[in-house]
């Protein structure tokens, strides 16, 4: 290896931060001017042999270090094209060290990122196995898009989202915590709030190219301060719950201005602030008052086909003894008309509903209780 020892020197040097210099036959030294192109080269070779030939340069001992970092595949492949190396001319070796040197000091540049790998390794692997190598370095390529949002609180958010678009800024806080994402739209000044909740009302089918070009901007901006084919965005729900945590004023602002411009989607956020599932999270004591207005026969109405937690926080909310009637009840009746537990049902939650919008009860939130001794 000792006719390589000029090679190695220069290796070694940039390796220090030192821009290698090529010595011609006349003894003058001339610096490098960086990346060049070979005589006559009329296609580039194989990225796997242009390893091989950079390992056979800097000598064995260098070489080792580099090759205990490829994995099985890419070693194979090495291999056998540097077997089959029986030199390298010197213009050649030139060109290579300086492809290294390139390469290098793009690694130290203080800009970083998913882009600047994958340029790195394209120019070191070629695309293909660039790609297969940043898949597997960089999970976060195919996780679930915005998931590193969901821990960020309403300020930052807003920052981030600020400057851009109305429609963006609905996308990613339709994929946000609720609670993050209304306390985001109370702090934005009326017209952006108006724009903004209106893209999140009207937010349908979003390309997953879209979705993974928006999630990668903003994963790029936090960091600085397998998607289905169709990714399904209810931008109506998304925003109804963003609603639910909001103050009553703000809320009833924003439904106000929603019903001016556009009726039925005002008509249809309403609706969504209060299911039927919502019952569940009823006030007992204002639950039981309702329930004893209701007769043995429509409560067993009520409850029969509904989901447990609807269930049980009925049944939970009357006696005992009244309870195993009930059920009693429902076994006797069972089936019933769908008519007849569609308006019985209606007539429950629209009666529970108008309670809740005067404000006669609260809704429970776990996520939010606090207690007081």
């Amino acid at each position: 290896m000792n006719k390589q020892d000029p090679r190695l020197g220069a290796y070694r040097k940039t390796m220090n931060g030192e821009t290698p210099r090529n010595t011609s036959d006349t003894g003058t030294t001339q610096i490098n001017p960086g990346l060049l192109k070979v005589p006559g080269e009329k296609e580039r070779e194989s990225p796997y042999r242009r390893v091989a030939k950079f390992l056979l340069l800097i000598g064995t001992a260098e070489a080792a270090k580099i090759v205990s970092r490829l994995d099985q595949d890419q070693v194979e492949k090495v291999m056998l094209e540097l077997s089959g190396i029986r030199s390298v001319p010197r213009d050649e070796a030139t060109v290579i060290l300086a492809e290294f040197e390139s390469l290098l000091q793009q690694a130290r540049k203080p800009a970083g990122g998913v882009e600047t790998a994958r340029t790195i390794l394209e120019a070191a692997f070629g695309n293909e196995r660039a790609a297969e190598m940043l898949e597997k370095s960089v999970p976060t390529l195919h996780g679930k898009p915005f998931d590193y949002l969901q821990d960020i609180d309403s300020i930052k958010l807003y920052r981030l989202i600020r400057d851009e678009l109305p429609s963006v800024k609905a996308l990613v806080l339709s994929q946000t915590n609720p609670a993050i994402a209304a306390a985001v739209i109370k702090d934005m000044e009326d017209g952006e709030k108006k724009e903004t909740v209106f893209k999140l009302a009207r937010m349908g089918s979003v390309s997953p190219e879209v979705l993974r070009r928006v999630d990668e901007t903003m994963r790029e901006k936090v960091e600085s301060i397998e998607v289905p084919a169709d990714d399904s965005i209810d931008g109506r729900s998304a925003l109804a719950a963003i609603l639910k945590r909001m103050d009553g004023e703000t809320e009833k602002g924003i439904l106000g201005r929603l019903e001016e411009a556009d009726p039925e989607l005002g008509r249809d956020i309403r609706d969504r602030l209060f299911t039927l599932d919502d019952i569940a999270r009823a006030d007992d004591k204002y639950l039981q008052g309702e329930l004893r207005s209701l007769s043995d026969h429509d409560l067993a109405v009520l409850i029969l086909g509904k989901s447990a937690d609807f269930r049980n926080k009925l049944l939970a909310n009357i006696s005992r003894n009244r309870r195993n009637e009930i059920l009693e009840e429902e076994k006797i009746i069972s089936p019933v008309p769908r008519k007849e537990s569609r308006d019985v049902t209606e007539s429950f939650y629209q009666k529970v509903r108008k309670a809740w919008e005067a404000g006669s009860f609260r809704l429970s939130d776990d996520d939010d209780d606090q207690w007081v001794e």
